[in-house]
């Protein structure tokens, strides 16, 4: 559903404002049917005295049904887009478009994967709710054509040799900005129950540090934010209680068409994608594997992992860089 105004701006803009919104109901949802229980829990007095729980399953004359599916998962999305419109006039047209959104639910595609895909835990799986992994909440991408206003009937130079140099020049860009998927930092099986997409412990905070093109350096900054789950106990973390990087994006295009007659014309091109050279980081590795004495949480920190928390590829390998495309056509 949605609903708002088109707000004509003079002849030629138009500004729309409209709250978006979808609900959905009955998404397959994969659990571990029969999943443990535990109960009876006693704590670790020492490293070399464990913790120890009673492990009881709901059907225990069965095992394990890992990839039980049913239709009872949810998903929610609400946002507000804002588009600014200016159709081709005195040489410009523009569209601004804006949304603010978020997508929320319990349940992920068995597709694509995701923090969702596979409950945690299959007795709690309110826990499993949050961000989904199409979740970007703020998008803002600006496209324009501008013909640059000397030459033949042009405001500017419109006779003589300069407006044959200067004349028929068009100027293209589309420009994106947008925030970070979620991210969920994943952990080990401490239950001991075979659960699905097992999650660490937040232990502190976490925050987006400034990136290092050169390293790709550490994206979770401050005092150590996550651990290990203490032994038979679930992951206290939620689903996309992180950031991934946040991505800009430039393309440019520089048109110059020379005319042969009323009828002919050669067009000269260059396109610029990724203007700025701007990289495009891939989300980091949030798979904690820290060790140690497992009711501790100073011994179980997931930076015991050299890598976790590290950024060490781009989005699209095959176009890790600014790309430079120059083409010529004849028009007829």
């Amino acid at each position: 559903w949605s609903f708002g105004p088109q707000i004509e701006l003079g002849t030629d803009m138009a500004l729309e404002i409209v709250y978006v919104g979808q609900k959905s109901s009955n998404l397959r949802r994969t659990r571990n049917f029969n999943q443990d229980v535990i109960t009876n829990r006693v704590a670790a007095t020492s490293p070399t005295q464990p913790a120890t729980a009673t492990l009881t399953p709901p059907f225990p004359d069965f095992g394990n049904f890992g990839g039980f599916q049913a239709t009872d998962g949810n998903s929610n999305y609400h946002s507000l887009q804002v588009t600014l419109r200016k159709r081709f006039s005195r040489g410009l047209m523009f569209n601004a478009a804006y949304t603010y959104g978020k997508a929320m639910g319990d349940t992920g595609d068995n597709l694509t994967g995701g923090a969702q895909t596979s409950a945690q835990n299959a007795n709690d799986l309110d826990a499993d709710y949050g961000p989904l992994q199409s979740d970007q909440t703020q998008r803002l991408v600006v496209s324009w054509v501008w013909e640059l206003p000397f030459g033949p009937g042009q405001t500017y130079l419109n006779s003589g040799p300069l407006a044959k140099i200067l004349g028929d020049w068009q100027i293209t860009g589309i420009t994106s900005h947008s925030t970070g998927v979620p991210l969920t930092v994943s952990a080990s099986d401490r239950s001991n129950t075979s659960d699905g997409n097992t999650r660490a412990d937040c232990i502190g905070s976490a925050s987006i540090g400034s990136r290092s093109v050169d390293s790709y350096g550490p994206l979770f900054s401050g005092s150590p934010a996550f651990a290990q789950p203490a032994d038979f106990t679930f992951g206290n973390c939620g689903v996309g209680t992180l950031r991934s990087w946040p991505h800009h994006n430039w393309d440019m295009g520089l048109f110059k068409k020379a005319r042969i007659d009323e009828d002919r014309w050669l067009e000269f091109r260059v396109e610029f994608f990724n203007l700025f050279n701007t990289p495009q980081f891939a989300s980091p590795n949030t798979g904690c594997r820290g060790s140690g004495f497992f009711d501790d949480p100073s011994t179980r920190l997931c930076t015991t992992s050299s890598t976790f928390g590290q950024t060490t590829s781009v989005l699209d390998s095959s176009k890790p860089a600014r790309v430079i495309q120059m083409g010529l056509k004849f028009i007829f």
